[in-house]
């Protein structure tokens, strides 16, 4: 029989929460892949071009193909390091939420990631509502000023705020539960 307690009540749904916001945390890494590599498909000319005029490149010193494959796999070498991060941070969730003990590790990064989202979203704000002053040297691929850029960076801040009380609530949870049992 089900215990419906308002402790195990709760205990479920904290549970549950952790299961879906780790779910969303994998899924917005995989976005952020989704994301670069349209906006590299995209602004192709572009970026080549604004790497020439940052790098003091003529068109002689290396092909448009070579500097385009250049930044695409450095690009893709950097989102695969932030696709294992989001990874282990959603999988290290779901995997507590299911009655699993994990480390701290993944909640003290979660907190880093909420830390760099705010610099982000603070960012994409400013651009938001100033517009942006001169020409940029390169497109940054972190300073996508539009309105839809804001709302995903705040929801992926939600959620991993959500993920670190869900974390927190459920640990202690379990540590009161041990002290009734004993």
């Amino acid at each position: 029989m089900t215990d419906n307690s308002p402790e195990a009540i709760l205990k479920r749904r904290t549970q549950n929460t952790l299961i879906i916001v780790g779910n969303g945390i994998i899924v917005f890494g995989l976005w952020t892949l989704i994301k670069t590599v349209g906006i590299f498909l995209m602004y192709r000319t572009e970026l080549i071009r604004d790497i020439r005029t940052l790098g003091e490149l003529n068109s002689t010193d290396y092909s448009d193909f070579t500097i385009f494959s250049v930044m695409f796999i450095t690009t893709l070498i950097l989102l695969s390091f932030i696709i294992f991060i989001r990874s282990y941070v959603g999988l290290s969730a779901i995997s507590e939420g299911r009655g699993r003990r994990r480390s701290i590790l993944y909640i003290l990064i979660t907190l880093v990631m909420i830390w760099l989202n705010c610099m982000s979203f603070i960012q994409l704000t400013i651009n938001l509502i100033l517009g942006e002053e001169g020409e940029r040297a390169v497109y940054s691929l972190s300073e996508d000023p539009s309105v839809s850029s804001v709302i995903i960076e705040l929801t992926s801040i939600i959620m991993m705020i959500q993920m670190v009380r869900a974390a927190i609530r459920i640990r202690r949870l379990r540590k009161a539960e041990a002290g009734k049992e004993e």
